[in-house]
């Protein structure tokens, strides 16, 4: 029998890699907390109004940041500096100190909102 989950949140793993100083790979797995959409608003996450031409990097990041607030409400696993704290501060710091970090959280909430089953190209 299927019972429809009706939670406002659910908790989900992203995995990804980065490199130590000494050029070894570091796997990692952070959970991130996401809000729960239905489909009319995913379909607005997923398909964003075209995007106005951006010129910094700095501006990219605050985009970056206003799409992933959307649906990222919070983790675990993480600490930026010592500090813990969901917070646009430092989700911008986990941005900028992991550059595939963005798109690896939007294909970990597709992937999710799919019921786990992986997007195909």
């Amino acid at each position: 029998m299927f019972k429809l989950d009706n939670s406002d949140t659910y908790e989900w793993p992203v995995k990804f890699g980065t490199i130590d100083a000494k050029g070894r790979k570091q796997a990692h797995t952070i959970t991130l907390i996401f809000k729960r959409v239905e489909r009319e608003e995913f379909i607005d996450i997923i398909r964003p109004d075209g995007e106005p031409e951006l010129r910094t990097g700095a501006e990219v990041i605050e985009s970056d940041l206003d799409y992933l607030l959307r649906f990222v409400l919070g983790w675990r696993d993480v600490e930026i500096g010592g500090d813990s704290v969901f917070n646009r501060d430092n989700l911008r710091a986990l941005l900028n100190g992991v550059p595939s970090i963005h798109r690896l959280i939007t294909e970990a909430f597709v992937e999710s909102v799919n019921g786990g089953q992986q997007r195909k190209n």
